[in-house]
Order: C-alpha cells, then structure tokens, then sequence
C-alpha cells in the first residue's frame, strides 16, 4: 500500500513538470526565413533569394517577389547611377516596399522561373513569412537567349559601320550602335548578377562598348573642313565657324573633305528717314556627294536712321554672330555627339 502510495505521488510530480516542459517548447523556426541563415537552405552562389512577410500569405508572397528583385536593384544601382526609392510603411503590422528604379528588373526576371516555400505563421509577430528563390544557372538558361539577341542587334551596327566609307554616315551608324549598347550593356550587367560564370562571353563586350566613344572621336579627327563665305559676308563669322568646327573634335583645311558655305543677306530696306533690314543667315554643310547640314534663319528686324547707316552692318554681324554660336553650333555637334 505504502509503495502504491509513493508510485502515485512520483506520477502526480512528474506529469505536471512534463506538460511544464512540453507547454514551455520553442516552436521550431524554418532558417529560410532570417536574412542571416537563408543561405544554409539556399545557398547564395546557386540561389537568389527574396524574404516578405504579410498578414496574410498572398502580401507575404507579393513582398517575397519584391526582395527577391530588389537584390538586382541594389546591386545595379551600386554600379550604374538610377533612381531607387525603398520606403518602409508600418500599415496593419505588415511592411510594404516601393522599388521605382530605371532598369526595369521585374521584367527581366522570368516569374515563372521563381519558386517560393510554403507560408511560415510566426506566432509571435502574426506575420506569414515567405521566401522567393531562383535557381541561378536555370534561369541563366533561359535569360542567355535574350542576351544573345541584345549582342547580335548591337554588333549589327559595328559591322554596318565598319562597311561604311562617308564618315558622318558612320558616326550616324556608331550613334545607333551606342544605343543598342545600352540596351545591351543592362542586360550584361543582369546576367552578371544572376550567373556570372554562364555570361563570361558577353561580360568581355563590355570593353568594346566603353570603347565606342572614342571610336566616334577618331572618325570626327579624320574629318575636315573649308569654312568659305560669300564676298558679301564679314570674315569674322567664318572664323567663328572655324571655332565650333575644332572645338567639336574636326579640323580646319583648304582641301577639306566637306565644305562649310556661308551667307549673310541684309534685306535692307532705304525709307526717307530710316533704314530697315531683315538679315538672313544660311549656312549649309556638304561634300560632292550629298548635304549634311543646312541651315537658315531670318534675324531679328533692325532699324537705324539713315544718317546712321554705317552702324548697320555691325549691328547685323553681331546678331550674325549671336545666331552662329546659340543656333547653329548645337546643330553642327549634333552631327556626330
């Protein structure tokens, strides 16, 4: 009896202190969802990864995505200037992230290629937590045909501009082909992010890329120009043209490969006690073969008296001169800038 006594009394002491134990257990967290263990279910050379929390799973997801394409925005901000806002807004205990950036990244990313784990409920914030990843090399795959398609409309304009002989013809090809770089360089730079080792092919055109300024540099050297005016017109505008043609990277010869023409009209009008003038500056750029550049502009009216009349033609050449630097300077470095 005394032994059933002490056998019930070890049994009333020992199940309170087990169920103390058992009620007092941690519930165990998935490591995916802490930034600082992700990488032990996920590894970072073979994943990308993207943690959101929501109060219900469908926000969760939403902000999964989001981190996992902020990585991309990070990392291409950190190299190329751009436009990044991340704000943090506490609404109903869930955080929402705004990403506003130039390089459109979610539409880089294939969303199917992204595969999430099943929702998390932490208890004790009341959140659903979610991790988005992407499996680097398969979506490498998949990404590497866009890239390729990118470098074949790139190089389309090299090799149109090696074929070409006219230099402003090819300076207009190398203009396009820095455009197509562009587009081109952004989705190097993805790739990178995403499978360095797979686009070590197009990550080497980078170079050639960074080199097409200078390449245009050198065609604008090799050109020159014959700056001539009309008998009429001062020659102190030709030297001002003369100026915006070197100061834009070209030469000035007498055997120039194009010619720059320039007149100056008065359009003056002799009244009784005035005189009235209505100038007009043409200017146009050529070779034998074609026109590159013309351009043509009715100065604003002048009016002098008459017994001032020599005042006239410096009034108009100032107004000449004016127009030469703010007008037709823009338009001759947009010839090959």
């Amino acid at each position: 009896m005394k032994r059933f006594g002490f056998s019930l009394l070890a049994l009333l002491i020992l199940v309170p202190a087990f169920m103390a134990c058992t009620s007092n257990k941690v519930e165990e967290r998935p490591l995916w969802i802490d930034t600082f263990t992700v990488n032990q279910v996920f590894p970072s050379d073979t994943f990308v990864t993207g943690i959101g929390k929501g109060k219900d799973s469908g926000i969760a997801v939403v902000n999964a995505d989001a981190d996992l394409a902020a990585y991309f925005v990070r990392e291409i901000t950190a190299e190329r200037t751009g436009s990044q806002v991340m704000t943090s807004d506490d609404e109903d205990g869930h955080i929402q992230e705004k990403l506003i950036n130039t390089v459109t990244v979610k539409s880089q990313i294939d969303l199917a290629g992204v595969k999430r784990t099943d929702p998390w409920f932490d208890k004790k914030t009341k959140e659903y937590i979610v991790c988005s990843f992407l499996e680097r090399k398969e979506t490498w795959k998949k990404q590497e045909p866009v890239v390729a398609q990118a470098k074949e409309n790139f190089y389309s304009f090299l090799n149109a501009a090696e074929r070409e002989d006219d230099p402003f013809k090819k300076i207009d090809i190398l203009k396009e082909a820095k455009s197509a770089a562009k587009d081109y360089e952004e989705k190097i730079l993805f790739s990178e992010l995403l499978y360095k080792q797979g686009c070590k092919a197009y990550s080497s055109d980078r170079k050639v890329i960074a080199e097409l300024d200078e390449k245009i540099s050198s065609v604008a050297r090799n050109v020159s120009f014959r700056v001539y005016l009309d008998s009429d017109t001062d020659s102190r505008l030709g030297k001002r043209i003369e100026k915006i043609v070197t100061d834009n990277g070209f030469n000035v010869s007498e055997n120039g490969d194009y010619q720059i023409i320039g007149s100056l009209k008065s359009g003056k009008e002799i009244f009784e006690e005035t005189i009235v003038s209505n100038p007009e500056l043409v200017i146009e750029v050529n070779n034998s073969k074609s026109t590159i550049l013309s351009f043509t502009k009715t100065l604003d009216r002048i009016v002098v008296f008459a017994e001032a009349e020599g005042m006239l033609s410096g009034k108009i050449n100032k107004a000449a001169e004016k127009t030469i630097q703010e007008d037709f300077a823009p338009l001759f470095a947009a010839l090959w800038k």
